[in-house]
């Protein structure tokens, strides 16, 4: 009878563990409020800052308009893909899956381009070039650890044309003013989402499982009605200690990457360097220059660009004749950064 005793009586800690799982899994209501906060967030977005930016376009001129209406498309479109990627665990960006929702949001920048490339002759050319310089920030979802970073590059860029709307009609048309104050807002408003939401990257559903409470509820009733049926003898375990501390006898071998300087839309990769001196020429004012796995290396980057991010690099010197706007440093150490000017 203490045998079975004994039985029952681990059976029924069994029972508690699941009790304990179930309410554990509840908790999960929190990553589902985190999920909800980042919609509603960007909903915000939407009716506040997108819909001004409308309202003043329409005040500017038909083209204007126009290519606003380019722009809200992205934005719904991206909002469409966020749901998604909170919603689902991560997916290779490159997947069918992903650029079904990404490939609208494509679209929609191509024709926000489009507009100021068919209008060159426009006296609001630099109302399009505005938008068109800073529209390609929605690619931050395509950005893995600097997100915000890169989005506010493309703010940078948009501001440069801007400015000059302001200046040309600051005295005879405040319309204009409010017009472009509104769009390089509503990329404010987008780089403080991305850097409270999507930190290091677009954020994907992080919620574990649900644990199969069923196989617990199962195990129970084996049990008892094993112990109303047989001897009251417990089966013998064997010790699985040497299994579990069984190690693959094939060795890992770490690959070797080659190195590389390559311009991937408008960021520049520098990888995998060693004891050189390098150069970085025709780099643009909304480049990225992007250094990884560097050691022992000079890096000379010779034209203007908005940012430089250093990663996973060592006993390394950037120098660049400009300020820039953003400098990250990342997982490394005695890392220089020199701007002459």
């Amino acid at each position: 009878m203490s045998e079975l005793s004994n039985l029952l009586s681990l059976v029924e800690r069994l029972e508690a563990t699941a009790v304990r799982l179930e309410s554990s899994y509840g908790t999960n209501s929190g990553a589902a409020s985190k999920e909800s906060s980042c919609m509603i967030a960007y909903e915000e977005i939407l009716t506040g800052a997108l819909n001004r930016f409308l309202t003043n376009s329409k005040q500017i001129s038909p083209i204007v308009s126009e290519q606003s209406l380019e722009v809200q498309k992205a934005f719904e479109a991206q909002k469409a893909l966020i749901l998604f990627a909170i919603e689902n665990k991560k997916v290779p960006l490159t997947s069918a899956e992903f650029q079904q929702y990404l490939d609208p949001v494509k679209k929609a920048l191509e024709k926000v381009c489009e507009c100021r490339e068919e209008n060159r002759g426009s006296k609001y050319f630099n109302h399009l070039s505005t938008v068109s310089e800073g529209i390609p920030g929605l690619g931050w979802v395509l950005i893995e650890h600097t997100p915000a970073p890169f989005l506010e590059g493309m703010k940078d860029s948009s501001q440069f044309y801007a400015n000059r709307v302001i200046r040309e009609n600051k005295e005879s048309d405040r319309s204009h003013v409010d017009w472009a104050n509104s769009f390089v807002e509503l990329l404010s408003e987008l780089h403080r989402y991305v850097k409270e939401h999507h930190t290091t990257g677009l954020a994907w559903d992080s919620k574990p499982p649900a644990p199969d409470l069923s196989q617990a509820s199962t195990t129970k009733r084996s049990a008892c009605t094993s112990a109303q049926h047989s001897p009251a003898k417990l089966p013998k375990v064997e010790d699985s200690r040497a299994d579990r501390m069984a190690v693959d006898p094939t060795p890992k071998v770490e690959e070797v990457k080659e190195p590389c300087i390559v311009l991937s839309k408008n960021k520049w990769h520098i990888e995998n360097y060693k004891d050189e001196n390098l150069t970085i020429d025709n780099t643009r004012f909304n480049h990225i220059v992007y250094a990884r796995n560097c050691h022992n290396c000079t890096i000379y980057v010779k034209e203007k660009v908005t940012e430089i991010n250093i990663d996973h690099c060592s006993n390394t010197t950037v120098i660049h004749d400009f300020p820039v706007s953003a400098i990250d440093v990342a997982n490394s150490t005695r890392v220089r950064i020199e701007l002459l000017n």
